[in-house]
């Protein structure tokens, strides 16, 4: 190509150009790198389960013994709505909101970085720009965190797992509250997911997309 002449081109403009080309050329390159990351689809595959296995604690082989347990010897729990969570290991109301927060902050860290070490494994995500990073994980965080839960509601009892054993049933949150429309609205959608009896790995690769 021939190179491009900018004459009496103002200098405002002729960065404007600039940055637009070196844009396409980086563009360009991305493309490539990304392209080379996802050309052998068996390492594509194995990598992306690997990863699901690793950063997440609700596989199948650490979940089945629970809910195994659960229904064997139920330990039922009540709890105020607000803390209705399968994330939370021990769902008893605190004495104060600072506790409160503080609880359901170390409750949520572990889970939401799990799946933001997923996100940083699966191939060509580390080549896209950091502000493309934030904006997928802001998009998808919460949708994966359900995707990864949903083992732990339980259709046949209508309950919910905590992550100490203990037993919510669905109905114990009054049907009138917020929670319960939400909570609904999980046992539905986790219904659904359970449902389709995906193994570990075809969790790991629905979650990756």
């Amino acid at each position: 190509n021939a190179p491009v002449r900018f004459g009496r081109v103002p200098k405002r403009e002729k960065a404007r150009i600039l940055a637009a080309m070196q844009q396409s050329s980086n563009s360009r390159s991305l493309e490539k790198a990304v392209a080379a990351e996802l050309e052998d689809e068996q390492r594509l595959l194995a990598t992306v389960v690997r990863a699901h296995i690793d950063t997440c604690d609700f596989t199948r082989d650490k979940v089945e013994p629970m809910l195994a347990r659960a229904r064997e010897q139920p330990s039922y729990t009540a709890c105020p709505p607000t803390l209705a969570c399968p994330l939370n290991p021990n769902p008893q109301p605190l004495t104060g909101q600072q506790e409160l927060l503080q609880d359901f902050s170390k409750r949520f860290s572990p889970a939401i970085r799990g799946v933001v070490e997923f996100a940083k494994r699966i191939p060509g995500f580390s080549l896209l720009s950091q502000d493309d990073q934030v904006t997928l994980l802001k998009a998808g965080v919460f949708e994966v965190l359900l995707v990864r839960l949903a083992c732990m509601f339980d259709s046949q009892t209508s309950s919910m797992i905590c992550l100490n054993g203990q037993v919510l049933k669905r109905e114990s949150i009054h049907n009138s509250s917020n929670a319960r429309f939400l909570m609904d609205s999980m046992f539905d959608f986790a219904d659904r997911m359970n449902s389709l009896r995906l193994s570990d790995a075809e969790i790991g690769l629905f979650c990756s997309v």
